[in-house]
C-alpha cells in the first residue's frame, strides 16, 4: 500500500522497458506481488499494468512470460478487470502460452488460472466461445495436474451457466473432456465438471450427448463421492439428464438407483433434494417403476414425505405417484406403510405436497386392496379439501380416487357420512371434463347402493345427474343416465328426476339409434322412471310411447328389451291401456311373453293381462298373437306365470268375437290351469271356461277337451269361488245337449249339493242348469234319485227372483212327468207348488207354479191331497189375474181336481 501510495508502479513499468533481462524479471515480479492484493488491482490495471502484463505474456523469455501471466491471474480476480483482460488483447498471448511445445506446468497453470478467473464475467462468456476457447480448454484438461483441471472445470462451469453457451456449442468432444474431468479425485475439479454437465443437461441434445459418450457412469460414480459437494451436484445433473425419457431407463442400468436411495437419508436438504428429484424423473418411465421398486426406493420415499422439507417431501410424493401408477406397485407401498404419510400429506393445506400426495392416493386406490385401507384411514377427508383446489389437476385427481374407492361398496356408507357427495356436486359444476366422468361416475357408483341411493339424490347429487345428463360430452350423458338409473329405484326419486326436467333428455337419448350404448341406459333408466304411475302423465305427454315403439325396431336385443320393459310397466296403469294399445305397445310385450327368462315372462304376460282389461285392446291382442304366448306359458311350473295366464285369458274370454278362437287355442290351457292347486289360479282359469261356454260355437272344443268332466269334477272343489264359476260353466253348457250326456251321468250330484250354497250366484246357476236339464227325459231318474226336488223346493223359496223362476220352471217340466208325481208330492212338492201360486207380485212364478200343480193334479191319487193342503183359495185368487198363461194353467188345475 505505502508502494502504490508513494507512486512506484511508474518506475516498475519504466523497468519493465529495460534490455537488462535480470532486472525486467526482478520488476515483473515486484509487480506480481503488488498485484497480489486485493485492494489494487483495478488501481494497477488503470495505471498501464494491465497492458505491461499483456506484453510480458508475449515475451520469448519463459520465465517473464509466466510472471507476466500470474500478474494477469492476480488482477483478474477484480470483477473490474476481467473484461479489459479480453478487450485489451489478453486472450493472444494466454493461447500462445496454452499452445506453445513447451508446455510448461507453470506457465500453463497460471493460463487455466487465467481463464478460470475471467469467465467469470457474463460478456466474457459469450466473447470467449466466439474466440474459440473450447479447444484450448479441452487441451488443458488434458494435462494431468489438479490445478490445471481444477481451473478448466471451474471455467467450463462458468462457461455453462451462460443460457447462450447451451445450444450448439458444446460437442461430443468438450462434453467427453467434462466427462474426464468429473472423474478427478480433486473435489473442487470434480463438483465444477459436474456442475457444468448440470447446466448444460437442460437441453435435450445434449442430455442425449452425455448419455451417448458413456457419462452416466462417472455421473454415477460421484453419486458414491466422499464429497458432499460432489453428490449434491451428480445428483442435479441425474435429475435434469433424467427429465429425458430415453436417458431414465439408462440411469437404472447404471446402477444409480441404491446410490440415490442412500442420498436420501443425507443430512444435506439438497442432496436429499436432487436425489428425490431425480427418482422422480426416472419413475416417469414404465419399465421403471417395477425396477426402482425392487432396488429398495419405495422405503426411503415413504419417509422423504416427512421430511421437512417441503420440496423434498412434494417430489417424494410426485415419485410414489408415478411408482403407483404400477399395480405392484400400488400394493408394495400399502404394505410399507405408505398409506398413513400419503393421507397425513394430503391434508396439509396450502402446499404442493399435499396436492401430489393426493395424485397420489388417486393412484393408490386403483388397487381394489387399498380402497378400503385408504377410507378407514381417514383418506376422504384430504380428497373432500383436494375437490374444491382452484387447480383443475388436483380436482381431477380428487374426482379419481372417488371413483376408485367408491368401486367398493364398503365404503358407499362412509362417502356419504363425509359429504363426498356435495364434493362430487362441485366436480360437476367444473369446466374441466375429467373432473365431471368422475364426478358422475362415482354418484353413478353410491347410486348402485341400496343404502346410500337416498342419500345419492341428496346434497345436489340429483341436480348433478339432470345436469350431466344434458352436457356435450357423450360419457358424461352416459354415466349421468346410470346414475339416474340407479336413483329412480326409489319411489321419491323417481318422481323427483320427471319433476326436475330429466325425461327431455332421457327421451332424446332413447331416440338416439347412432349410440346403442347411451340408448340402452336412457331405456333403462326410463323403465324405472315408469314404474311409478304418477310418472306416466309427464312421459305420456312428451311421446314417449313413440320413442319406445321406435326403440323395438332396434337391431339390438337389448334395446329391444329394455324398451318392451317400460311398454310393460307403462301398461299397468289403466288409465292409458288403451292409449299404449293405439300406440303400437302391443307387439313388444308379446315378445317379452316369448323370452327364455322366466322372469321377463312373468312381466310381459303381467302387462299383457293389464292391457286384456281394456275391451278396445282385445282385438289387438289377438290379432298380435297374445293366444299362442298364452297357451305356450300355460305349461309352466311358475305360480306367477300361471296366476297371468288365467287371469288374461279370463279377461280375453269376455269378447264374443273371438271366443272360439280363443277355445280353439286355449281349450286345453285354460282345463290344465282350472285343476290348478293355486285357488286363483283354478278361479279364474274356470271363469275363462265359463266365459267361452256362453258361445254355443264354442261348446265341440270344450267337449273334445273334456271341459264338461273338468266343471263337474270342480263342483267337490272347496272354494264357493270355483262353486259359482264351474256352476256358471255348467249352466252355460247344458245349452247344447252335445254335453247333457255326461253332465246327467256325473254332474246332477253336485248341482244338488250347490243348490244348497250360500252363495247366491251358485244357487242360482244350479236352478239354471236344473232347468236345461228337466226337458230331457234322460235326466230325470238322475235328477229324481239325486234329490233335485228337495234341491229345487229350496231354491223356490230363495229370495233371488231369477233363481226362483230357473227353480220353478225346472220344477214344473219334472212334474210333468208321471213316473215321479209322487215322488215329487212325497218330497214335498205341494206345498212348494202351492206357495209359488201365493207370490202375487210375480205372477211369472204363479203361472209356474200352476203348471206344476196342473201336472201332478192328474195323478189321482193326489187329487184329494192336493185340495186338502188348500190349493183352492189361492188358485182362485190367481185365477183374477189378466194374465193369459195363469188363467190357462189355473183352469187345466181345477178341471184335473174336479174329476
Amino acid at each position: 500500500e505505502f508502494m502504490i501510495s508513494k507512486g512506484c508502479l511508474q518506475p516498475l513499468l519504466i523497468l519493465l522497458s529495460t534490455q537488462d533481462l535480470t532486472v525486467r524479471r526482478q520488476a515483473a515480479a515486484a509487480m506480481r506481488d503488488l498485484a497480489s492484493n486485493l485492494a489494487f488491482k483495478a488501481t494497477m490495471a488503470e495505471e498501464g499494468c494491465l497492458q505491461r502484463a499483456i506484453e510480458l505474456g508475449k515475451d520469448e523469455d519463459l520465465q517473464l512470460k509466466t510472471i507476466g501471466m500470474g500478474i494477469l491471474r492476480h488482477l483478474s480476480i477484480n470483477s473490474r478487470v476481467k473484461r479489459p483482460i479480453v478487450t485489451m488483447g489478453g486472450l493472444s498471448p494466454l493461447y500462445m502460452a496454452i499452445e506453445d511445445e513447451n508446455q510448461d506446468i507453470d506457465l500453463l497453470r497460471q493460463c487455466a488460472a487465467v481463464l478460470s478467473n475471467i469467465s467469470e464475467n457474463g460478456e466474457n462468456q459469450v466473447s470467449l466461445i466466439r474466440e474459440e476457447i473450447l479447444p484450448r480448454l479441452i487441451h488443458l484438461g488434458a494435462v494431468r495436474h489438479p490445478e490445471i483441471q481444477q481451473d478448466v472445470a471451474k471455467c467450463f462451469a462458468s462457461l455453462t451457466a451462460n443460457a447462450e453457451n447451451h445450444s450448439g456449442v458444446f460437442g461430443a468432444v468438450e462434453m467427453k473432456c467434462l466427462v474426464d474431468l468429473s472423474e478427478s479425485s480433486e473435489e473442487n475439479c470434480r463438483r465444477d465438471a459436474l456442475v457444468s454437465l448440470g447446466n448444460l443437461a437442460v437441453n435435450a441434445k445434449n442430455q442425449l450427448l452425455v448419455s451417448k459418450i458413456g457419462g452416466l457412469g462417472a455421473i454415477t460414480q460421484s453419486l458414491a463421492s466422499e464429497f458432499e459437494s460432489c453428490q449434491r451436484f451428480a445428483c442435479r445433473v441425474l435429475y435434469r439428464l433424467s427429465a429425458h425419457s430415453d436417458i431414465q431407463t439408462s440411469v437404472v442400468e447404471n446402477g444409480a438407483i441404491p446410490l440415490l436411495n442412500g442420498l436420501l437419508k443425507k443430512e444435506s436438504p439438497l442432496i436429499r433434494k436432487y436425489a428425490v428429484m431425480c427418482l422422480c424423473n426416472i419413475s416417469t418411465h414404465p419399465t421403471n417403476m417395477p425396477k426402482l421398486a425392487q432396488q429398495g426406493s419405495l422405503t426411503p420415499l415413504i419417509a422423504a414425505l416427512t421430511d421437512k422439507e417441503e420440496v423434498v417431501s412434494r417430489y417424494a410424493a410426485m415419485s410414489i405417484t408415478n411408482l403407483a401408477c404400477d399395480p405392484n406397485n400400488q400394493v408394495f407401498i400399502a404394505k410399507l406403510g405408505g398409506l398413513p404419510p400419503l393421507i397425513e400429506a394430503a391434508s396439509l393445506t396450502g402446499t404442493e405436497s399435499a396436492r401430489y400426495a393426493g395424485m397420489a392416493l388417486a393412484n393408490m386406490s386403483s388397487n381394489r386392496q387399498n380402497r378400503l385401507p385408504i377410507v378407514e384411514m381417514q383418506g376422504l377427508k384430504p380428497l373432500v379439501m383436494m375437490s374444491f383446489a382452484k387447480n383443475f389437476e388436483t380436482q381431477r385427481a380428487a374426482g379419481l380416487a372417488f371413483y376408485n374407492v367408491s368401486c367398493a361398496s364398503k365404503n358407499h356408507v362412509t362417502l356419504v357420512r363425509n359429504d363426498v357427495v356435495a364434493s362430487l356436486a362441485h366436480l360437476a359444476k367444473s369446466d374441466d371434463l375429467e373432473c365431471k366422468k368422475y364426478s358422475i361416475m362415482t354418484l353413478a357408483n353410491i347410486a348402485a347402493n341400496v343404502e346410500t341411493r337416498a342419500a345419492a339424490s341428496r346434497s345436489g347429487g340429483l341436480q348433478t345427474a339432470i345436469h350431466m345428463i344434458k352436457d356435450a360430452d357423450l360419457d358424461c350423458r352416459r354415466y349421468a343416465c346410470i346414475a339416474l338409473c340407479n336413483m329412480a329405484n326409489n319411489a321419491t326419486t323417481q318422481e323427483q328426476i320427471v319433476v326436475h326436467g330429466a325425461l327431455p333428455g332421457l327421451l332424446a337419448m332413447a331416440h338416439d339409434i347412432s349410440d346403442v350404448e347411451s340408448q340402452r341406459q336412457a331405456l333403462l333408466t326410463l323403465c324405472n322412471l315408469a314404474s311409478n304411475e304418477m310418472n306416466h302423465s309427464s312421459m305420456m305427454s312428451k311421446g314417449i310411447m313413440k320413442v319406445l315403439t321406435d326403440a323395438f325396431e332396434s337391431p339390438d336385443a337389448d334395446v329391444r328389451e329394455y324398451a318392451a320393459f317400460t311398454v310393460a310397466n307403462i301398461a299397468g296403469n289403466p288409465d292409458y291401456t288403451a292409449m299404449v294399445g293405439r300406440s303400437g305397445g302391443i307387439a313388444p310385450l308379446i315378445q317379452l311373453s316369448k323370452s327364455a327368462s322366466i322372469n321377463t315372462v312373468c312381466l310381459g304376460l303381467a302387462a299383457l293381462r293389464r292391457m286384456a282389461s281394456a275391451e278396445e285392446n282385445w282385438p289387438k291382442l289377438i290379432q298380435a298373437g297374445m293366444l299362442d304366448s298364452l297357451a305356450n306359458a300355460g305349461d309352466s311350473t311358475e305360480l306367477e306365470i300361471v296366476r297371468e295366464v288365467a287371469a288374461a285369458l279370463c279377461s280375453l274370454s269376455l269378447s264374443h268375437p273371438h271366443r272360439v278362437e280363443i277355445a280353439y287355442k286355449c281349450i286345453r290351457c285354460m282345463i290344465q290351469l282350472s285343476t290348478s292347486n293355486n285357488l286363483d289360479v283354478a278361479r279364474q282359469a274356470v271363469g275363462s271356461l265359463a266365459n267361452l261356454a256362453e258361445d254355443v260355437d264354442t261348446h265341440e272344443y270344450i267337449a273334445r277337451a273334456g271341459g264338461s268332466s273338468c266343471l263337474i269334477s270342480l263342483e267337490k272343489h272347496d272354494s264357493i269361488d270355483i262353486h259359482r264359476e264351474a256352476s256358471r260353466g255348467i249352466a252355460n253348457l247344458l245349452s247344447s245337449f252335445r254335453h247333457q250326456s255326461t253332465i246327467i251321468e256325473d254332474g246332477v250330484p253336485g248341482l244338488v249339493r250347490l243348490s244348497f250354497s250360500a252363495d247366491e250366484e251358485c244357487c242360482y246357476h244350479a236352478a239354471m242348469s236344473f232347468r236345461k236339464l228337466a226337458p230331457n227325459l234322460k235326466s230325470h231318474p238322475v235328477l229324481v234319485y239325486a234329490g233335485a226336488y228337495k234341491a229345487l223346493f229350496h231354491l223356490m223359496t230363495l229370495p233371488h227372483q231369477n233363481t226362483q223362476r230357473q227353480a220353478a220352471a225346472a220344477l214344473r217340466d219334472l212334474s210333468a212327468n208321471p213316473e215321479y208325481k209322487l215322488r215329487c208330492a212325497e218330497d214335498g212338492g205341494i206345498t212348494a207348488m202351492i206357495d209359488l201360486v201365493r207370490q202375487q207380485a210375480d205372477e211369472e212364478l204363479q203361472a209356474l207354479g200352476l203348471a206344476a200343480l196342473r201336472h201332478i193334479s192328474m195323478e189321482d191319487t193326489l187329487k184329494e191331497v192336493i185340495v186338502q193342503e188348500k190349493v183352492l183359495r189361492p188358485s182362485l185368487r190367481a185365477i183374477t189375474s189378466n194374465n193369459e198363461d195363469i188363467q190357462l194353467q189355473c183352469a187345466g188345475m181345477l178341471a184335473n181336481l174336479s174329476e
